[in-house]
């Protein structure tokens, strides 16, 4: 599979893609490879490691204020965009966070 791209927002500026490699005893994040803009082509049963730039947005003031804070957030869904062999896809995808919050970014 080859993902040319994953779409960026008004928080999330940049998003990058390395090898997910791991080593007996190490780092459950993997080995600290390049980080690479896309396209990525990932072998079958393969892992890449994403990483994602996020900061305030332009229009934090934009925002309902609940106790004093802003509630703009960063949720870690993004359209990831795709190819097989035989077509282009759009798919949306959760890159991570879980169950959790959203990350507040204002």
């Amino acid at each position: 599979m080859k993902i040319t791209s994953i779409e960026t927002n008004d928080v999330a500026s940049k998003i990058e893609w390395s090898v997910y490699r791991t080593v007996n005893g190490g780092n459950v994040d993997g080995v600290d490879l390049p980080w690479r803009p896309f396209p990525a082509v990932v072998p079958a049963h393969g892992r890449i490691r994403v990483l994602v730039t996020i900061h305030h947005p332009s229009n934090c003031s934009q925002y309902e204020r609940y106790d004093g804070v802003r509630q703009a957030g960063y949720d870690a869904i993004h359209w990831v965009h795709w190819e097989s062999l035989l077509h282009s896809h759009r798919t949306l995808v959760e890159l991570g966070l879980g169950n959790s919050d959203p990350v507040g970014v204002c």
